[in-house]
């Protein structure tokens, strides 16, 4: 038995010592430079599209950026005109503000609706989340009083 544990004992020894020793022979082997290809240090000064067709040349492909440049020139419109371009960025501001109202309508209780809303006016907008009311719309459409609408015209039928 215990010559057992002995050979136990040294063939896990000899299995551990085994890869040390390999290692330290794979250490000692110098490493082979890198190719050119290989390199990242030459990134950007190699020539990685050597082998390969070349459809264009550098002039064929500046003619062609100037002419779809030319194109998109041609069929767009830029507008320089400070009123246009005021009504424009109003209509932006609007939607931006159009955002924030639908998020603080939307607020899970009114101290978030507030702090929507002196985000947007800052200390105009007064900080009592005690005067807002949580209604929902349906008791906002029952609490309209009717009013009477055009009625609806009735087409042509063929009944009796």
């Amino acid at each position: 038995m215990k010559h057992a544990v002995r050979a136990l004992v040294l063939a896990i020894v000899a299995s551990i010592s085994a890869p040390v020793a390999f290692a330290g022979d794979q250490k000692a082997a110098a490493p082979r430079p890198l190719a050119d290809n290989e390199n990242p240090a030459l990134i950007g000064k190699r020539n990685i599209n050597k082998r390969q067709i070349d459809f264009y040349s550098l002039e064929k492909e500046a003619a062609l950026g100037a002419k779809l440049a030319a194109d998109v020139a041609q069929q767009a419109k830029f507008v320089d005109d400070p009123i246009i371009v005021e009504y424009e960025d109003a209509a932006k501001a609007f939607e931006e503000f159009e955002k924030v109202l639908r998020g603080a309508t939307g607020a899970g209780s009114p101290s978030q609706a507030c702090i929507w809303m002196r985000g947007e006016f800052g200390p105009r907008f007064p900080d009592e989340p005690d005067r807002i009311k949580v209604v929902s719309v349906a008791a906002t459409i029952a609490a309209a009083p009717a009013t009477a609408g055009p009625s609806e015209l009735i087409g042509r039928t063929k009944a009796g």
